[in-house]
């Protein structure tokens, strides 16, 4: 189990729940880079330096500050965010409930996972199973990483996940990126572009690769034993095509990838008794 990295409680109306918060997600899936100095392969260090009078400074001489419109600087130390007046400092404050499914994907930020600490099993499981018998996800905040967060509570398998979410003004307006003219559209269309739909079928999210970092180990590999670098597939085309020919050859195509034709196998028949010359 990865580090805890936040402790404390969820609240519940009057249910406290001694809760640890950890990634619910890692960092094995990717190749990772890391920079080097091209002449004698001595890895890269960032070192920082005072702006004023270029003094090489290491970490206690370093603090957080706020600069005002007008040049003054206010110093914020860790101190003063510990004891700033914020109930969810130390507490997940549940304020309400909705269906997961009237949270709109954009305001998904992180997942987290929720672990009872001592004393917790029991109502964490009543929290659990009560949101999986009312299909419903909690909604709170919490303070966290140096700003309060909205979150939302809902059961995964056996654990209860905290999603972090954006606050509606984080979320950018989409007013002029569809087509502002209008586009006619046939019926023939939507119903063609429907079916293509239905061609594909249902997507398996554990079934599909990333390419990208397939191809990134092999150039590593390859770099390391000195083989050749495999090849860039070229990238084809894109002519403007009839969007109807176009749904209707991906709809061809995505019935056959389903349904390959079998090979037919070709055989001697064997004749019925008493069917040959006499």
């Amino acid at each position: 189990m990865p580090a805890a990295l936040w402790t404390g409680a969820l609240s519940f109306g009057l249910v406290s729940i001694p809760v640890a918060l950890t990634s619910a997600v890692g960092s094995q899936h990717s190749v990772v880079f890391r920079t080097y100095h091209q002449r004698d392969m001595g890895a890269v260090r960032i070192r920082k330096h005072c702006g004023i009078d270029d003094e090489l400074l290491d970490d206690s001489q370093i603090t957080r500050g706020y600069t005002a419109p007008d040049g003054r600087v206010a110093l914020v130390t860790d101190d003063d965010l510990v004891d700033l007046p914020l109930p969810t400092a130390h507490t997940i404050a549940v304020t309400g409930f909705l269906p997961l499914a009237d949270v709109d994907p954009v305001r998904w930020r992180r997942p987290y996972l929720l672990q009872a600490r001592v004393g917790g099993a029991k109502p964490y499981v009543v929290m659990r199973e009560a949101l999986r018998r009312a299909a419903k996800a909690a909604v709170g905040k919490v303070s966290m990483r140096g700003r309060e967060v909205l979150v939302l509570i809902h059961p995964y398998e056996d654990a209860l996940v905290l999603r972090t979410l954006y606050w509606p003004d984080e979320i950018r307006p989409t007013h002029g990126l569809a087509p502002t003219r209008p586009v006619a559209l046939a019926d023939e269309e939507l119903d063609a572009a429907v079916e293509l739909i239905d061609a594909i079928g249902p997507a398996d999210l554990d079934d599909i690769r990333d390419a990208y970092q397939d191809a990134l180990q092999q150039l590593v590999t390859a770099k390391l034993e000195g083989a050749p670098l495999p090849a860039a597939e070229p990238v084809p085309a894109t002519p403007a095509v009839d969007i109807m020919a176009a749904l209707r050859q991906s709809i061809d195509d995505a019935k056959r990838a389903k349904h390959p034709a079998k090979r037919r196998t070709r055989g001697r028949t064997k004749a019925p008794a008493g069917s040959g010359r006499r």
